[in-house]
Formats: C-alpha cells, sequence, structure tokens
C-alpha cells in the first residue's frame, strides 16, 4: 500500500509536473510526427525530465526542503548585502560630487 506523500514544497512541485508535462507533450510530437526528431530536442527533453523529476523529489522530501529553503535564505542576504554595498557607494560618491 502507498503510504501518504506529503508536498513540502509546492512550488517547486509545480515546477516539476509543469517540467514533466513538457516532457509529455514532446514525446507526444514525437510520435505524431516521427520525422521531427532531432537531436537537440532529444537532449532538452532529457534536461527536462531530469529537472522534473528531481524537483518533485526535493519538494516531497523534508531534509532537502530544508536544505532549499536554507540556501534560498542565504540567497536573499547576499542580494540584500550586495544591494546595500552598492547604495552606500553610490552615495559616497555622490557626496564626494557634493563636496567638490
Amino acid at each position: 500500500m502507498i503510504k501518504d506523500i506529503k508536498i513540502y514544497n509546492k512550488k517547486k512541485f509545480w515546477s516539476g509536473v509543469l517540467s514533466l508535462s513538457l516532457v509529455l507533450m514532446s514525446i507526444v510530437i514525437l510520435f505524431l510526427k516521427p520525422k521531427s526528431f532531432d537531436l537537440k530536442g532529444f537532449f532538452i527533453t532529457l534536461f527536462l525530465l531530469l529537472i522534473g523529476i528531481s524537483d518533485i523529489s526535493r519538494s516531497i522530501n523534508l531534509k532537502d526542503t530544508k536544505k532549499d529553503e536554507q540556501e534560498d535564505d542565504e540567497r536573499k542576504y547576499l542580494i540584500e548585502l550586495k544591494a546595500s554595498s552598492s547604495a552606500f557607494t553610490i552615495s559616497q560618491y555622490l557626496l564626494y560630487i557634493l563636496f567638490l
């Protein structure tokens, strides 16, 4: 019996579902038009398949979800830090210009 699956990160889960639906559409198009096969499309489909599976598996695993949220928090902190540093540098240059 399949146990209940809890989705911890809904955004990542739906991203995975979207990727897998694009893979399914690509496979359907391939079967409808067999002459439309190209190597570039194959690699894009394979890449989307791997991303979709990875996103869904990470969204239903609590430990991976917490790790993703921590990395996202660190990324936001770094962006805020760079923005404040840039604002400080710009205001410093403006003060130098006004002083002159």
